[in-house]
Parts: structure tokens; sequence; C-alpha cells
């Protein structure tokens, strides 16, 4: 059984784990295998909703810190499609029933068919938080929980110069991370978001354009042909 230390440094001995609480989010860090490979636990605190990283090694292990750590899990992702970072991915996935995902390149080698496959620059969600790095697209609107970053907010404000983003700032879809990390809480997602409504707004509009609109555009189509073919036929004359 793997011992949890909740005075988290980053770093975790083999064979051990540990747990960061941050706002809105934990994280548990494991040491698996006998090549010392890492798997995490992404818990969202407002749904209990889990991301299995890397399910590398020592599945026995795993499972159990799954059931005393993080019992619903939503979603395992594999990084990497080399033997040390999957060995213990079927059995973890058998036993939590929980959905796998995995990039398109790294997909054949693994031992369980991928539900999801991912390519770069995906967000994988989980819970009501998001975690968002460097050069990726803010997918909902929402609270920064945690984290500091400059963000591109000119496809919603129109503001060219990027903005400072801290715990407590406002974002919105669209806007995308320059530098820095966010955890952002979704208030919004989808078509509910600031920019999916300008989407569905200006999709109603050229949907439902007036009847006058189109005659006129009709009868443009027809009339400035003939205008030109009446104006060289003058000419000849």
């Amino acid at each position: 059984m793997t011992t949890v230390d909740d005075n988290y440094t980053g770093h975790v001995e083999p064979g051990t784990a540990a747990k960061r609480t941050l706002p809105g989010v934990s994280i548990v860090k494991a040491s698996v295998g006998p090549m010392d490979n890492n798997a995490y636990l992404v818990t969202c605190s407002a749904t209990g909703q889990t991301l299995l990283i890397d399910a590398a090694n020592d599945a026995d292990d795993l499972v159990e810190l799954v059931r005393t750590q993080a019992p619903n899990v939503s979603l395992i992702v594999t990084s990497h499609q080399h033997f040390d970072h999957w060995q213990a991915l079927e059995a973890v996935a058998q036993a939590t029933g929980a959905p796998t995902a995995a990039h398109e390149v790294d997909a054949e080698p693994l031992p369980v068919k991928p539900d999801r496959l991912l390519a770069n620059g995906d967000t994988v969600q989980i819970g009501d938080d998001v975690v968002i790095h460097d050069h990726v697209a803010i997918p909902v609107d929402g609270e920064v929980v945690e984290g500091e970053a400059i963000v591109d907010q000119s496809a919603i404000t129109g503001e060219t110069l990027p903005a400072s983003v801290v715990a407590g700032s406002a974002v919105h879809a669209g806007s995308v991370v320059l530098r820095g990390r966010l955890v952002v809480r979704a208030r919004a997602v989808g078509n509910q978001t600031t920019i999916g409504r300008i989407i569905s707004r200006v999709e109603e509009a050229q949907h439902d354009r007036a009847p006058i609109q189109t005659v006129g555009e009709n009868f443009s189509r027809r009339f400035v042909p003939i205008s030109f073919i009446v104006s060289a036929s003058g000419k000849r004359m």
C-alpha cells in the first residue's frame, strides 16, 4: 500500500505518493514501477471528478490510491506510447470503468483502445476546473482560481495589448494564454460562452435574412450583367 504524504514538495521517492491541495483542485503524485514513473490523480474539489494521468505501473497500488484518494475517476489519459507509461492501464481501466484517452500517435501500442483521441491543443476538462498552459486557448468562460498568466483577449475585447490575469480575474473562451498557467473554474461552456453566443447570433442573422435583402440580391445579380450588355451595345452603335 502506497503512503500519501500531505507535505507536497514536487518530489516523490520510489513507491511513495504526495498530495497537493490548491483552490478548486487537489493533485496526488505517485512514483510507480522500477523506473520511478509518475502517475497523477487530479481531482476537482467541486465535483469530486478525477483525471488519472499515466497508469504507468503497480496496478494494485494505483487502484488502492484511487479507492482511498479519488474514487470517481472520469478519464484516464496516457501521455506516451512507451511501455513504461501504460503497464497498469488495462487493469486500472477495468477496475475503475473509466474511459481512456491518448494522442492518436500513441494509441496503437496501447493495450486498451482509447475512447477518445487527443490532438495538440486539446483541452481535457474534469469537473468545473480547467487547467490551461502556454499557447492554449481558454475553452470556457469563468474565474481564475489559481495561477497567473499573460492572456491575449483581443478576440473578445478587441484590445490589442495582452492582459495580466491572476486569481479572481474573469476570463472568456477564445482568449489565448501567451505565457503562464491558469486553473479556471467554468461558469459557461460551449454555446453559453460569450464567444459562443456571438457565433450563434451571427449564424442566426445569416440564416434569417430579411426577404427584401434576398429580393435585392436576386435583382442585382440579374440587373448588373444586363446593364453591362446594354452599355456595350450602345457603344458599338
